[in-house]
């Protein structure tokens, strides 16, 4: 459950960005403070989360340029503040992002987001004007993900997400992905997005004014990924998650707590003081997992609910009556009258 590998992958990223504009790894480091391998040993060099965020915040810094140079306008310092000032002014997350998308539209033309609604579910769509660049992946995934922090952070809460996708090919494997995200996530798609239940788009911008530099310096907000400092019940769903995309059941909960390094009677009492319980997070896994697989139109109900992990169509059929208030075929006839169009995978 460790988003290891992709820390690593984004830290090297930074790196080589800095030494592409001509900054050697000594300047890296001493503007950093992260150690810096030679380029030799940089394939196997580990870095932890808090030297991602100083690479991140200290390269942005080196080179003026939130993009770290990647695009070819926008990104000068400061934009993300002006940005996040005028979504604070915003009454619920839905008007919060339209106003930030239409500001950042202006002053970082490169890389667009819109709101994307689809029956139940939203999606925050990014679309990268050139892609030419070799770190285009690296920039496209770090600022959904960037985008998908700030999301939260407007309403105080993370944003479950029901999945990421991505127009490239994986820069590590789809299943370290999952484990480092919490999700699925989908490769080779037509625009890299992340989608989320509609429901959060009411919720109430509740972050202050003054709160901005403290969002934007904290080491466990911008740009976080989910699973590196997470409270027990989200590291926890993340293990589900993975877990169940694997073996297509849930494991018991003292093998779950060993995965926590916990044993059960303390994992039982850490999520009780969360506000959590263990069948309660299965619950929602299960979940995130069967709205997923209704979004794959190749899948009958009946597929749908054996790898969902129901025993019966009529199960799943109750199951989602009470999560959406639609019946499986209904929910799924929404989404489709309401999605725009996508490109087939074997398109690309």
């Amino acid at each position: 459950m460790s988003a290891s590998h992709l820390i690593d992958c984004y830290a090297r990223s930074f790196i080589q960005v800095a030494i592409n504009q001509g900054y050697d790894l000594q300047t890296i480091l001493e503007y950093s403070g992260v150690p810096v391998g030679t380029p030799a040993d940089q394939h196997k060099q580990s870095f932890n989360f808090t030297e991602l965020l100083m690479l991140s915040r200290q390269v942005k810094s080196l080179l003026k340029n939130q993009f770290c140079e990647l695009t070819t306008t926008g990104g000068r310092p400061g934009f993300i503040e002006l940005m996040l000032d005028l979504a604070l002014s915003a009454p619920n997350l839905e008007q919060a992002l339209n106003k930030a998308f239409r500001f950042y539209s202006v002053l970082s033309p490169n890389i667009q987001f819109t709101l994307v609604e689809e029956g139940e579910l939203v999606a925050v769509q990014q679309e990268i004007a050139d892609s030419s660049s070799e770190f285009c992946h690296f920039l496209s995934e770090w600022w959904t993900l960037v985008m998908w922090s700030i999301a939260s952070w407007l309403i105080g809460e993370k944003i479950d997400c029901i999945r990421f996708e991505f127009a490239h090919a994986p820069q590590i494997s789809e299943h370290e992905y999952a484990l480092a995200l919490g999700v699925p996530c989908q490769f080779f798609q037509p625009k890299a997005r992340f989608v989320f239940r509609k429901e959060y788009l009411h919720k109430p911008v509740i972050k202050e004014a003054g709160k901005v530099d403290e969002f934007l310096f904290s080491a466990c907000r911008f740009g976080e990924i989910p699973g590196t400092s997470e409270p027990i019940k989200l590291r926890l769903a993340n293990f589900l998650r993975a877990y169940f995309m694997d073996h297509k059941e849930f494991p018991l909960m003292e093998y779950a707590a060993k995965q926590c390094e916990l044993n059960s009677h303390t994992l039982r009492r850490r999520l009780s003081e969360e506000g959590a319980s263990f069948n309660q997070i299965k619950e929602d896994v299960r979940r995130v997992v069967a709205l997923n697989l209704l979004a794959d139109n190749s899948k009958s109900i009946c597929e749908i609910s054996i790898e969902a992990g129901f025993s019966d169509t009529s199960s799943f059929s109750r199951a989602m009556k009470n999560w959406t208030g639609f019946y499986p075929s209904e929910y799924r006839s929404r989404s489709i009258e309401k999605a725009p169009a996508r490109q087939s995978e074997t398109e690309h």
